[in-house]
Protein backbone atom coordinates (compact mmCIF):
# COMPACT_ATOMS: atom_id res chain seq x y z
CA UNK A 1 0.00 0.00 0.00
CA UNK A 2 1.46 3.35 -1.06
CA UNK A 3 1.96 6.26 1.29
CA UNK A 4 -0.68 8.27 -0.59
CA UNK A 5 -3.17 5.42 -0.23
CA UNK A 6 -2.50 5.23 3.50
CA UNK A 7 -2.96 8.97 3.82
CA UNK A 8 -6.25 8.82 1.89
CA UNK A 9 -7.52 6.04 4.15
CA UNK A 10 -6.49 7.96 7.25
CA UNK A 11 -8.28 11.08 6.07
CA UNK A 12 -11.44 9.31 4.90
CA UNK A 13 -12.71 6.06 6.45
CA UNK A 14 -14.84 5.47 3.35
CA UNK A 15 -11.55 5.10 1.42
CA UNK A 16 -10.44 2.51 3.97
CA UNK A 17 -13.61 0.56 3.26
CA UNK A 18 -12.86 0.68 -0.46
CA UNK A 19 -9.32 -0.57 0.16
CA UNK A 20 -10.82 -3.49 2.09
CA UNK A 21 -12.68 -4.50 -1.08
CA UNK A 22 -16.12 -3.00 -0.42
CA UNK A 23 -17.99 -0.33 -2.34
CA UNK A 24 -19.68 1.72 0.40
CA UNK A 25 -23.32 2.62 -0.02
CA UNK A 26 -24.30 6.25 0.43
CA UNK A 27 -25.59 5.58 3.96
CA UNK A 28 -22.35 3.79 4.87
CA UNK A 29 -20.33 6.78 3.72
CA UNK A 30 -22.58 8.98 5.83
CA UNK A 31 -21.91 6.83 8.91
CA UNK A 32 -18.17 6.71 8.36
CA UNK A 33 -17.83 10.45 7.78
CA UNK A 34 -20.23 11.53 10.52
CA UNK A 35 -19.03 13.64 13.46
CA UNK A 36 -22.03 12.65 15.59
CA UNK A 37 -21.12 11.27 19.02
CA UNK A 38 -24.29 9.15 19.22
CA UNK A 39 -25.54 7.15 16.24
CA UNK A 40 -28.36 4.63 15.92
CA UNK A 41 -28.28 2.32 12.92
CA UNK A 42 -31.64 0.62 12.34
CA UNK A 43 -30.75 -1.73 9.51
CA UNK A 44 -32.15 -4.82 7.86
CA UNK A 45 -30.39 -8.13 7.57
CA UNK A 46 -27.49 -8.29 5.11
CA UNK A 47 -27.40 -4.51 4.77
CA UNK A 48 -23.72 -4.23 5.72
CA UNK A 49 -24.14 -2.70 9.16
CA UNK A 50 -21.50 -4.98 10.73
CA UNK A 51 -19.06 -4.18 7.94
CA UNK A 52 -19.42 -0.43 8.32
CA UNK A 53 -19.07 -0.73 12.12
CA UNK A 54 -15.91 -2.79 11.70
CA UNK A 55 -14.42 -0.23 9.29
CA UNK A 56 -15.16 2.53 11.79
CA UNK A 57 -13.41 0.57 14.55
CA UNK A 58 -10.31 -0.13 12.47
CA UNK A 59 -10.09 3.44 11.22
CA UNK A 60 -10.27 4.80 14.77
CA UNK A 61 -7.60 2.32 15.90
CA UNK A 62 -5.05 3.25 13.24
CA UNK A 63 -5.61 7.02 13.32
CA UNK A 64 -5.84 7.56 17.07
CA UNK A 65 -2.86 6.10 18.98
CA UNK A 66 -3.78 4.60 22.33
CA UNK A 67 -7.48 4.46 21.49
CA UNK A 68 -9.80 1.88 23.03
CA UNK A 69 -12.57 0.37 20.92
CA UNK A 70 -15.14 -1.85 22.65
CA UNK A 71 -17.58 -4.08 20.75
CA UNK A 72 -20.54 -5.46 22.72
CA UNK A 73 -22.99 -8.09 21.50
CA UNK A 74 -25.72 -10.07 23.27
CA UNK A 75 -23.72 -13.31 23.08
CA UNK A 76 -20.14 -14.51 22.84
CA UNK A 77 -20.84 -15.98 19.40
CA UNK A 78 -22.09 -12.64 18.07
CA UNK A 79 -19.13 -10.80 19.59
CA UNK A 80 -16.81 -13.26 17.89
CA UNK A 81 -18.50 -12.73 14.53
CA UNK A 82 -18.14 -8.96 14.74
CA UNK A 83 -14.50 -9.25 15.79
CA UNK A 84 -13.78 -11.56 12.82
CA UNK A 85 -15.16 -8.86 10.55
CA UNK A 86 -12.88 -6.31 12.25
CA UNK A 87 -9.87 -8.60 11.79
CA UNK A 88 -10.70 -9.13 8.11
CA UNK A 89 -10.98 -5.38 7.49
CA UNK A 90 -7.65 -4.79 9.22
CA UNK A 91 -5.84 -7.51 7.23
CA UNK A 92 -7.18 -6.25 3.91
CA UNK A 93 -6.73 -2.53 4.35
CA UNK A 94 -4.68 -1.51 7.39
CA UNK A 95 -2.04 -4.13 8.11
CA UNK A 96 0.62 -2.14 6.28
CA UNK A 97 -0.01 1.07 8.20
CA UNK A 98 0.07 0.00 11.87
CA UNK A 99 1.42 -3.45 12.84
CA UNK A 100 -0.28 -5.79 15.30
CA UNK A 101 1.37 -6.11 18.68
CA UNK A 102 -0.90 -8.83 20.13
CA UNK A 103 -3.86 -10.71 18.75
CA UNK A 104 -6.41 -13.26 20.02
CA UNK A 105 -9.92 -14.46 19.21
CA UNK A 106 -11.61 -11.42 20.77
CA UNK A 107 -8.83 -8.88 21.20
CA UNK A 108 -6.27 -7.03 19.09
CA UNK A 109 -3.61 -4.57 20.21
CA UNK A 110 -1.73 -2.47 17.68
CA UNK A 111 1.78 -1.14 17.84
CA UNK A 112 0.45 2.41 18.35
CA UNK A 113 -1.19 1.32 21.60
CA UNK A 114 -4.75 1.11 20.27
CA UNK A 115 -6.88 -1.81 21.44
CA UNK A 116 -9.92 -3.46 19.85
CA UNK A 117 -11.86 -5.64 22.30
CA UNK A 118 -15.02 -7.67 21.68
CA UNK A 119 -17.17 -8.69 24.66
CA UNK A 120 -20.43 -10.57 25.19
CA UNK A 121 -23.13 -8.42 26.81
CA UNK A 122 -22.95 -8.64 30.58
CA UNK A 123 -22.21 -6.09 33.27
CA UNK A 124 -19.41 -8.23 34.67
CA UNK A 125 -17.62 -8.21 31.30
CA UNK A 126 -17.41 -4.43 31.00
CA UNK A 127 -16.20 -3.65 34.49
CA UNK A 128 -12.69 -2.24 34.50
CA UNK A 129 -12.94 -0.48 31.13
CA UNK A 130 -12.86 3.30 31.02
CA UNK A 131 -11.80 6.01 28.62
CA UNK A 132 -13.51 4.31 25.67
CA UNK A 133 -13.03 6.12 22.36
CA UNK A 134 -15.53 4.06 20.35
CA UNK A 135 -18.27 1.83 21.69
CA UNK A 136 -20.08 -0.40 19.20
CA UNK A 137 -23.22 -2.18 20.44
CA UNK A 138 -24.22 -4.89 17.98
CA UNK A 139 -27.81 -6.24 17.92
CA UNK A 140 -28.46 -3.39 20.32
CA UNK A 141 -32.23 -3.95 20.57
CA UNK A 142 -31.49 -7.25 22.32
CA UNK A 143 -29.06 -5.75 24.82
CA UNK A 144 -30.69 -5.25 28.21
CA UNK A 145 -31.40 -1.75 29.48
CA UNK A 146 -29.25 -2.20 32.57
CA UNK A 147 -26.18 -3.04 30.50
CA UNK A 148 -26.68 -0.10 28.17
CA UNK A 149 -26.92 2.35 31.06
CA UNK A 150 -23.84 0.75 32.62
CA UNK A 151 -21.81 1.53 29.48
CA UNK A 152 -22.59 5.22 29.31
CA UNK A 153 -20.12 6.32 32.04
CA UNK A 154 -17.28 4.74 30.04
CA UNK A 155 -17.76 7.49 27.44
CA UNK A 156 -18.34 10.44 29.72
CA UNK A 157 -14.71 11.34 30.43
CA UNK A 158 -13.22 10.41 27.07
CA UNK A 159 -16.02 11.97 25.04
CA UNK A 160 -16.04 8.80 22.99
CA UNK A 161 -18.35 7.86 20.16
CA UNK A 162 -21.26 5.42 20.57
CA UNK A 163 -22.74 3.54 17.62
CA UNK A 164 -25.63 1.15 18.26
CA UNK A 165 -26.59 -1.09 15.35
CA UNK A 166 -29.54 -3.45 15.23
CA UNK A 167 -32.63 -4.80 13.60
CA UNK A 168 -35.79 -4.05 15.62
CA UNK A 169 -36.94 -6.27 18.47
CA UNK A 170 -40.35 -5.04 19.56
CA UNK A 171 -41.62 -1.77 20.98
CA UNK A 172 -39.70 -1.93 24.22
CA UNK A 173 -36.26 -1.43 25.68
CA UNK A 174 -33.71 1.35 25.50
CA UNK A 175 -33.02 1.02 21.76
CA UNK A 176 -36.68 1.44 20.82
CA UNK A 177 -37.12 4.29 23.30
CA UNK A 178 -34.05 6.17 22.07
CA UNK A 179 -35.06 5.69 18.43
CA UNK A 180 -38.66 6.74 19.00
CA UNK A 181 -38.42 9.43 21.65
CA UNK A 182 -34.93 10.95 21.80
CA UNK A 183 -33.45 13.72 19.65
CA UNK A 184 -29.93 13.21 21.02
CA UNK A 185 -28.93 10.73 18.28
CA UNK A 186 -28.11 10.69 14.62
CA UNK A 187 -30.52 8.09 13.26
CA UNK A 188 -30.09 6.09 10.07
CA UNK A 189 -32.73 3.60 8.90
CA UNK A 190 -31.99 1.13 6.11
CA UNK A 191 -34.66 -1.24 4.82
CA UNK A 192 -34.28 -4.03 2.29
CA UNK A 193 -35.51 -1.62 -0.38
CA UNK A 194 -32.49 0.60 0.36
CA UNK A 195 -29.98 -2.23 -0.06
CA UNK A 196 -28.94 -2.91 -3.69
CA UNK A 197 -27.39 -6.28 -2.80
CA UNK A 198 -30.77 -7.82 -1.91
CA UNK A 199 -32.61 -8.96 -5.01
CA UNK A 200 -36.37 -9.40 -5.28
CA UNK A 201 -35.85 -13.15 -5.57
CA UNK A 202 -33.89 -13.30 -2.32
CA UNK A 203 -36.47 -11.16 -0.53
CA UNK A 204 -39.36 -13.29 -1.80
CA UNK A 205 -37.61 -16.38 -0.48
CA UNK A 206 -37.01 -14.71 2.89
CA UNK A 207 -40.63 -13.59 3.13
CA UNK A 208 -41.82 -17.13 2.51
CA UNK A 209 -39.31 -18.60 4.97
CA UNK A 210 -39.78 -16.10 7.82
CA UNK A 211 -43.45 -15.27 7.50
CA UNK A 212 -44.90 -11.77 7.25
CA UNK A 213 -44.30 -10.73 10.85
CA UNK A 214 -40.60 -11.61 10.98
CA UNK A 215 -40.08 -10.32 7.45
CA UNK A 216 -41.49 -6.92 8.44
CA UNK A 217 -39.15 -6.88 11.41
CA UNK A 218 -35.96 -8.22 9.82
CA UNK A 219 -36.20 -6.63 6.36
CA UNK A 220 -38.77 -3.85 6.74
CA UNK A 221 -37.08 -2.84 10.03
CA UNK A 222 -40.44 -2.13 11.67
CA UNK A 223 -40.83 -1.92 15.41
CA UNK A 224 -43.73 -4.32 15.38
CA UNK A 225 -45.97 -4.56 18.42
CA UNK A 226 -44.67 -6.62 21.35
CA UNK A 227 -47.21 -9.30 20.47
CA UNK A 228 -45.95 -9.45 16.91
CA UNK A 229 -42.52 -10.50 18.05
CA UNK A 230 -44.21 -13.09 20.17
CA UNK A 231 -47.24 -15.09 19.17
CA UNK A 232 -50.12 -12.63 19.47
CA UNK A 233 -50.89 -9.08 18.28
CA UNK A 234 -52.57 -6.45 20.43
CA UNK A 235 -55.09 -5.65 17.70
CA UNK A 236 -56.19 -9.30 17.63
CA UNK A 237 -57.05 -9.07 21.33
CA UNK A 238 -58.84 -5.76 20.87
CA UNK A 239 -60.89 -7.12 17.97
CA UNK A 240 -61.85 -10.24 19.89
CA UNK A 241 -62.85 -8.17 22.93
CA UNK A 242 -64.97 -5.88 20.75
CA UNK A 243 -66.85 -8.90 19.40
CA UNK A 244 -67.53 -10.41 22.82
CA UNK A 245 -70.88 -12.17 22.85
CA UNK A 246 -72.91 -14.38 25.10
CA UNK A 247 -72.07 -18.04 24.49
CA UNK A 248 -74.59 -20.62 23.37
CA UNK A 249 -75.36 -22.43 26.60
CA UNK A 250 -76.06 -25.59 24.65
CA UNK A 251 -72.34 -25.94 23.96
CA UNK A 252 -70.11 -27.86 26.37
CA UNK A 253 -67.53 -26.14 28.55
CA UNK A 254 -63.78 -26.76 28.43
CA UNK A 255 -61.61 -25.84 31.42
CA UNK A 256 -57.93 -24.96 31.41
CA UNK A 257 -56.06 -25.24 34.72
CA UNK A 258 -52.63 -23.70 35.21
CA UNK A 259 -51.33 -24.77 38.64
CA UNK A 260 -49.12 -22.42 40.66
CA UNK A 261 -45.51 -23.58 40.89
CA UNK A 262 -44.74 -22.35 44.41
CA UNK A 263 -46.08 -20.60 47.50
CA UNK A 264 -46.29 -16.83 47.07
CA UNK A 265 -45.24 -17.00 43.42
CA UNK A 266 -47.43 -17.84 40.45
CA UNK A 267 -51.20 -18.04 40.61
CA UNK A 268 -53.43 -21.05 40.10
CA UNK A 269 -55.84 -20.14 37.30
CA UNK A 270 -59.04 -21.75 36.01
CA UNK A 271 -60.24 -20.64 32.56
CA UNK A 272 -63.65 -21.69 31.22
CA UNK A 273 -64.38 -21.53 27.49
CA UNK A 274 -67.79 -22.19 25.94
CA UNK A 275 -68.79 -21.78 22.30
CA UNK A 276 -65.61 -19.87 21.53
CA UNK A 277 -66.10 -17.44 24.42
CA UNK A 278 -63.99 -17.07 27.56
CA UNK A 279 -66.83 -17.05 30.07
CA UNK A 280 -64.88 -17.14 33.32
CA UNK A 281 -61.34 -16.65 34.58
CA UNK A 282 -60.52 -17.31 38.23
CA UNK A 283 -57.07 -16.78 39.72
CA UNK A 284 -55.82 -17.29 43.27
CA UNK A 285 -52.69 -18.22 45.14
CA UNK A 286 -53.49 -21.76 46.27
CA UNK A 287 -50.34 -23.73 47.13
CA UNK A 288 -52.49 -26.46 48.73
CA UNK A 289 -53.03 -29.00 45.95
CA UNK A 290 -56.02 -30.54 47.66
CA UNK A 291 -57.68 -27.11 47.71
CA UNK A 292 -57.02 -26.88 43.98
CA UNK A 293 -58.47 -30.35 43.46
CA UNK A 294 -61.57 -29.39 45.43
CA UNK A 295 -62.02 -26.26 43.32
CA UNK A 296 -61.66 -28.29 40.13
CA UNK A 297 -64.27 -30.81 41.24
CA UNK A 298 -66.64 -28.01 42.20
CA UNK A 299 -66.31 -26.32 38.77
CA UNK A 300 -66.70 -29.56 36.85
CA UNK A 301 -69.83 -30.51 38.75
CA UNK A 302 -71.31 -27.01 38.50
CA UNK A 303 -70.65 -26.54 34.78
CA UNK A 304 -70.79 -30.20 33.69
CA UNK A 305 -67.58 -29.50 31.82
CA UNK A 306 -66.66 -31.69 28.88
CA UNK A 307 -62.92 -31.52 29.61
CA UNK A 308 -60.30 -30.11 31.93
CA UNK A 309 -56.75 -29.76 30.65
CA UNK A 310 -54.17 -29.42 33.40
CA UNK A 311 -50.59 -28.21 33.27
CA UNK A 312 -49.19 -31.53 34.45
CA UNK A 313 -45.54 -30.48 34.61
CA UNK A 314 -44.48 -29.87 38.20
CA UNK A 315 -47.10 -29.58 40.93
CA UNK A 316 -49.98 -30.04 38.51
CA UNK A 317 -49.21 -33.75 38.32
CA UNK A 318 -50.60 -34.22 41.81
CA UNK A 319 -53.85 -32.51 40.82
CA UNK A 320 -54.22 -34.76 37.78
CA UNK A 321 -53.61 -37.94 39.78
CA UNK A 322 -56.11 -37.01 42.48
CA UNK A 323 -58.81 -35.99 39.99
CA UNK A 324 -58.46 -39.29 38.15
CA UNK A 325 -58.68 -41.15 41.42
CA UNK A 326 -61.88 -39.31 42.35
CA UNK A 327 -63.27 -39.82 38.87
CA UNK A 328 -62.92 -43.59 39.17
CA UNK A 329 -65.01 -43.44 42.35
CA UNK A 330 -67.79 -41.21 41.00
CA UNK A 331 -69.44 -42.88 38.03
CA UNK A 332 -72.78 -41.20 38.69
CA UNK A 333 -71.39 -37.66 38.99
CA UNK A 334 -70.47 -35.13 36.25
CA UNK A 335 -66.84 -35.84 37.07
CA UNK A 336 -67.17 -39.24 35.39
CA UNK A 337 -68.09 -37.65 32.04
CA UNK A 338 -65.32 -35.06 32.09
CA UNK A 339 -62.15 -35.86 30.19
CA UNK A 340 -59.15 -35.19 32.43
CA UNK A 341 -56.28 -34.26 30.14
CA UNK A 342 -52.76 -33.90 31.56
CA UNK A 343 -50.54 -31.53 29.58
CA UNK A 344 -46.75 -31.65 29.83
CA UNK A 345 -45.37 -28.40 28.41
CA UNK A 346 -41.99 -29.87 27.54
CA UNK A 347 -43.16 -32.82 25.49
CA UNK A 348 -42.83 -33.11 21.73
CA UNK A 349 -45.14 -30.98 19.59
CA UNK A 350 -47.66 -32.48 17.20
CA UNK A 351 -45.75 -30.74 14.43
CA UNK A 352 -42.12 -30.98 15.57
CA UNK A 353 -40.77 -29.45 12.38
CA UNK A 354 -42.55 -26.17 13.20
CA UNK A 355 -42.45 -26.01 17.02
CA UNK A 356 -39.75 -26.82 19.57
CA UNK A 357 -42.26 -28.14 22.10
CA UNK A 358 -45.98 -28.54 22.63
CA UNK A 359 -46.35 -25.38 24.77
CA UNK A 360 -45.09 -23.28 21.86
CA UNK A 361 -47.54 -25.09 19.60
CA UNK A 362 -50.35 -24.51 22.11
CA UNK A 363 -49.70 -20.76 22.19
CA UNK A 364 -49.50 -20.58 18.42
CA UNK A 365 -52.88 -22.29 18.21
CA UNK A 366 -54.30 -19.76 20.68
CA UNK A 367 -52.94 -16.94 18.55
CA UNK A 368 -54.56 -18.39 15.44
CA UNK A 369 -57.93 -18.53 17.17
CA UNK A 370 -57.57 -14.89 18.20
CA UNK A 371 -56.34 -13.84 14.78
CA UNK A 372 -59.35 -15.44 13.14
CA UNK A 373 -61.69 -13.94 15.78
CA UNK A 374 -62.81 -17.47 16.64
CA UNK A 375 -62.20 -16.84 20.33
CA UNK A 376 -63.89 -13.97 22.17
CA UNK A 377 -62.29 -12.56 25.31
CA UNK A 378 -63.24 -9.78 27.74
CA UNK A 379 -61.28 -6.53 27.99
CA UNK A 380 -59.25 -7.91 30.87
CA UNK A 381 -56.09 -5.79 31.05
CA UNK A 382 -54.18 -8.44 33.00
CA UNK A 383 -55.03 -11.16 30.50
CA UNK A 384 -54.22 -9.06 27.44
CA UNK A 385 -50.92 -7.95 28.93
CA UNK A 386 -49.99 -11.58 29.51
CA UNK A 387 -51.04 -12.61 26.00
CA UNK A 388 -48.60 -10.05 24.61
CA UNK A 389 -45.80 -10.78 27.10
CA UNK A 390 -43.80 -13.80 25.90
CA UNK A 391 -41.40 -13.39 22.99
CA UNK A 392 -41.23 -15.73 20.05
CA UNK A 393 -37.79 -17.26 19.61
CA UNK A 394 -36.39 -19.53 16.92
CA UNK A 395 -33.90 -22.36 17.12
CA UNK A 396 -31.17 -23.05 14.56
CA UNK A 397 -33.68 -24.98 12.42
CA UNK A 398 -36.14 -22.11 12.33
CA UNK A 399 -38.64 -23.80 14.66
CA UNK A 400 -40.71 -21.55 16.88
CA UNK A 401 -40.22 -21.56 20.64
CA UNK A 402 -42.15 -19.62 23.24
CA UNK A 403 -40.02 -17.70 25.71
CA UNK A 404 -39.75 -19.53 29.03
CA UNK A 405 -41.30 -18.20 32.23
CA UNK A 406 -37.87 -17.94 33.83
CA UNK A 407 -36.63 -15.81 30.95
CA UNK A 408 -39.67 -13.57 31.27
CA UNK A 409 -38.99 -13.09 34.97
CA UNK A 410 -35.44 -12.01 34.20
CA UNK A 411 -36.94 -9.33 31.95
CA UNK A 412 -39.22 -8.24 34.76
CA UNK A 413 -42.37 -9.71 33.20
CA UNK A 414 -44.74 -11.76 35.32
CA UNK A 415 -45.58 -15.38 34.57
CA UNK A 416 -48.48 -15.54 32.05
CA UNK A 417 -50.69 -17.75 34.23
CA UNK A 418 -53.99 -16.32 32.97
CA UNK A 419 -52.95 -16.72 29.34
CA UNK A 420 -51.60 -20.24 29.94
CA UNK A 421 -54.92 -21.32 31.45
CA UNK A 422 -56.80 -19.91 28.46
CA UNK A 423 -54.45 -21.65 26.03
CA UNK A 424 -54.98 -24.93 27.90
CA UNK A 425 -58.75 -24.58 27.70
CA UNK A 426 -58.56 -24.12 23.92
CA UNK A 427 -56.07 -26.86 23.07
CA UNK A 428 -56.85 -29.06 21.31
CA UNK A 429 -60.53 -29.65 22.08
CA UNK A 430 -62.83 -26.67 21.74
CA UNK A 431 -65.10 -25.99 18.81
CA UNK A 432 -63.98 -28.68 16.35
CA UNK A 433 -66.00 -27.43 13.41
CA UNK A 434 -64.73 -23.86 13.48
CA UNK A 435 -62.60 -22.30 10.78
CA UNK A 436 -60.11 -20.94 13.31
CA UNK A 437 -59.56 -24.31 14.95
CA UNK A 438 -58.99 -25.96 11.57
CA UNK A 439 -56.27 -23.39 10.81
CA UNK A 440 -54.75 -23.76 14.26
CA UNK A 441 -54.06 -27.46 13.91
CA UNK A 442 -53.42 -27.48 10.18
Amino acid sequence: MSVLTQIAAALDPAKLMEQAGFEPDDWQQRVLRSDARRTLLLCCRQSGKSTVAAVLAVHTAITKPGALMLMLSPSLRQSGELFRTVSAIYRRAARGSVPVKADSALRMELANGSRLVALPAGEETIRGFSGVDLLLIDEAARVEDELYYATRPMLSVSGGKLVALSTPWGRKGWFYNEWSHSDQWEKIRITAADCPRLSEQILDQERESLGETFYRQEYGVEFVDAGAEGFIYADWCEACAALLKKPDRAFPIDIGLDVARSVGGDKTVFAQVQDGVLIDLQASRQPDLMTTVGKAVQLIEKTRARSIRIDDSGLGGGVTDRLKELQSQSRLSPLWNCRIKPFNCGRKARYPKKYCDVRSEMWWNLGELLRESELKIPRNAGLIEQLLGPSMLQDSSGRMRLESKDSMRRRGIASPDLADALALACYPEGWLGSHGYAKAIG
